[in-house]
């Protein structure tokens, strides 16, 4: 065979994986022209790639002079020189690539370099390459996802620590090169920055909405509060319509009732959540669940919150009056059957209301939660004015006392049985509202600059009876008709009503807005500064 079969017959062993076979004959091959020699070399070099020993790889491929290879030349050394984690040599590359004809995948290695050497200019116009060209490649969209997440959790931490100069600086370094197409991502970034410098009228969008849609019910629970119950509200189509438009920029939509289920409208919701990549949340007793919906559910990518408050039979039909245990757990098994066919991730979690006839069962909830696969269990004291309030009406401190000795035990039964447990009951004691030692009192003295909550900033929260205010424990709202008439929700977002809340929160006045729940953070344990992710 002449030296031009020898590479075309190298060719073919490369492409039945016979690579030592490919080698011999390539080292059998010498020759004095130039252009034949660069084949030579490009196809040793492609070998040595396949053998993952990347630095003979690059050895030979550096010795080809050839201009009709380049391209292809440039290809591999890019695939060697990320396996040799050298990824300023990708970026010095990249510059001499014709961009017209790169790949995906090599896209997807620049784009990985530079975000490795947290090279954010390099990688912006790699991310407007691809937006550009419309390029959608499964892995290029997972890795822009994840430099997406990264960077909204980091700058969302900034703000958490009250370091203003960072985020101003972080904002000012990517915001203009964000493609005008990632509305979300570019969404969180300016919102940040509108933080940071404590903006009261802002151009970002909310991110975080939760909506009661409805407070039709299929139970007559014990701690319900029958006005709502029996009002009948339902969300209406115009405020419907508001919420999908705000749709594009959420990061996080929770839904809760009376039960979603029961809400007409609620599989187009879950659709536009789904079409706009909103991490849906949805909050329901569990009985009306069933083949159609839990596939629906699934598909969008819901985490579901089942409201149980015992795993005794006796005690949960009691206090969930009209609901059938033996159902419950009929659907519960369903959603894990269908969730084990579909190879779903689907989370789902228990939210227990804790009260006197059900506090000695946390124990028994932790094992019911591992017993039916559930990620996660919240455990949530008793509202209002019911006998069964031990918290805040018919206060007893033994039982409080016992709760707040035995979190510990809880916390490590929970870990051993692999559930994520979160405990907003409260600690220790109950302490009496007084409006100037609300909470610690060196709080505005060492924290002059920074926010009590960012909530007013970030999120909504719509409740029955049209009414709006920040989120769901804020204290002040805006009441009735104004979302049924020419108001709508990106009007309300920027408000006399949410301006001035922020102007509050701005100048340390907390005690004249916040909620008593909040400025004595007992019960709840509320972040104010959660990471929306």
């Amino acid at each position: 065979m002449n030296i031009q079969e020898n590479i075309e017959q190298a060719k073919k062993y490369i492409a039945n994986n016979k690579l030592d076979e490919a080698l011999n004959l390539l080292y059998k091959s010498p020759t004095s022209d130039l252009n034949i020699q660069d084949e030579i070399f490009f196809e040793i070099g492609k070998v040595f790639l396949l053998k993952r020993k990347y630095n003979k790889s690059v050895f030979y491929l550096k010795k080809i002079k050839k201009m009709s290879l380049k391209q292809f030349v440039y290809d591999l050394l890019v695939q060697d020189y990320n396996e040799l984690k050298e990824y300023n040599k990708i970026l010095n590359i990249f510059r001499k690539f014709d961009k017209e004809n790169i790949n995906d995948y090599i896209l997807y290695l620049v784009l990985k370099s530079s975000y490795k050497l947290k090279k954010l200019s390099k990688m912006f116009s790699i991310i407007n390459i691809i937006r550009a060209n419309n390029i959608y490649n499964t892995l290029l969209e997972e890795l822009i996802n994840n430099i997406y997440k990264n960077l909204s959790i980091k700058i969302q931490k900034l703000n958490r620590k009250n370091k203003k100069k960072e985020v101003k600086s972080l904002f000012k370094s990517i915001y203009k090169y964000i493609p005008n197409n990632d509305i979300k991502f570019k969404n969180i970034i300016l919102n940040e920055y509108e933080i940071a410098i404590s903006k009261k009228s802002l151009k970002s969008y909310p991110r975080f909405a939760q909506v009661v849609i409805t407070t039709n019910c299929n139970l007559n629970c014990v701690m319900c509060d029958k006005n709502n119950h029996d009002a009948k509200y339902e969300l209406s189509n115009k405020i419907l319509c508001d919420l999908i438009k705000i749709m594009p920029y959420l990061q996080k939509l929770v839904l809760r009732g009376g039960e979603v289920f029961l809400y007409k409208n609620f599989n187009n919701i879950l659709d536009e959540a789904q079409k706009n990549n909103v991490v849906i949340e949805i909050l329901t007793n569990g009985l009306l669940l069933n083949e159609n919906n839990i596939k629906k559910l699934i598909k969008s990518n819901a985490i579901l919150v089942f409201s149980i408050d015992s795993p005794m039979k006796t005690t949960y039909e009691y206090i969930r009056k009209g609901a059938s245990f033996e159902k419950l757990i009929k659907n519960i098994l369903l959603l894990n059957k269908i969730k084990k066919e579909l190879k779903s991730e689907i989370k789902f979690n228990i939210n227990m209301v804790v009260m006197k006839m059900n506090y000695k069962q946390i124990p028994d909830m932790i094992k019911f939660a591992r017993k039916y696969d559930f990620n996660g269990l919240t455990l949530n004291p008793i509202n209002g004015e019911y006998i069964e309030n031990c918290f805040s009406y018919k206060v007893d401190n033994r039982i409080i006392k016992e709760l707040s000795e035995k979190r510990g035990e809880y916390e490590i039964m929970a870990k051993n049985n692999n559930i994520i447990l979160i405990n907003k009951l409260p600690n220790k004691t109950v302490f009496k509202f007084n409006s100037d030692t609300c909470f610690d009192n060196n709080y505005c003295e060492n924290n002059s600059s920074r926010k009590f909550c960012h909530v007013p900033w970030r999120e909504i929260f719509l409740d029955t009876g049209f009414i709006f205010k920040p989120g769901c424990l804020c204290e002040q709202q805006i009441e009735g008709a104004d979302l049924e008439k020419d108001n709508n929700i990106i009007y309300l977002w920027n408000s006399h009503f949410m301006k001035n809340y922020r102007k509050n929160i701005i100048a340390h006045n907390e005690k004249e807005i916040c909620s008593k729940r909040c400025l004595l953070n007992k019960f709840m344990n509320y972040d104010n500064y959660r990471i929306i992710d």
